[in-house]
């Protein structure tokens, strides 16, 4: 079974089989040689959840419980022995400009 992972600092999406990456202080990014990988089902959840907490809560927009909950997976499963903090800004990042991307399209309609 493959499964889609992507490379957190050049944005690199590719398909591996789970047993090759189950470790992942063994998973680097095929494109960069970078270790900052996720599996990309688990990060697009993750951002998606985070995005609806922006675009639900009230300013300043705290994430919402489900928003910390599925990053907080996220961080479990990926990087169970490292640092949460840059993952968890990259996902904050990325919900932030889906949530912008989202307003701009509905302005355009």
């Amino acid at each position: 079974m493959s499964n889609e992972f992507i490379c957190l600092h050049c944005r690199h999406v590719w398909k591996a089989r789970v047993a090759e990456y189950g470790d992942w202080k063994r998973r680097k990014c095929p494109n960069c040689g970078k270790r900052n990988t996720v599996e990309k089902d688990f990060y697009d959840k993750a951002v998606e959840e985070f995005a609806n907490s922006l675009r639900t809560s009230p300013p300043p927009h705290p994430p919402t419980k489900p928003a910390i909950s599925a990053t907080y997976r996220l961080l479990v499963k990926m990087f169970p022995d490292s640092s949460p903090v840059k993952v968890l800004l990259d996902i904050n990042k990325a919900a932030r400009k889906r949530v912008r991307e989202s307003a701009s399209k509905q302005n355009q309609d």
